[in-house]
């Protein structure tokens, strides 16, 4: 065996155990949904109550988060 043909041999093995993760991640989400739908317990007392105000944000944070972002924005484009 040749190192193209190792090296296509590890790249079909990511490829298959990609492709069975991920198949398995939607037959656990299917089966997660199913029992949900079943089930039919509606919303429990213990559930937490999501509002737009749980997500509201200064101003102030959101200035300095966009100037967080535009100066890691410029040290990736010098030092990249």
């Amino acid at each position: 065996m040749n190192d193209s043909q190792y090296v296509n041999l590890l790249y079909m093995n990511m490829i298959i155990n990609s492709l069975q993760i991920s198949s398995r991640a939607l037959n656990n989400t299917i089966i997660a949904v199913a029992i949900t739908l079943i089930e039919k317990k509606g919303v429990s007392a213990k559930a937490i109550k999501i509002d737009k105000d749980l997500f509201h944000t200064d101003t102030i944070f959101n200035v300095g988060a966009i100037g967080i972002f535009a100066i890691l924005a410029v040290l990736y484009t010098i030092w990249w």
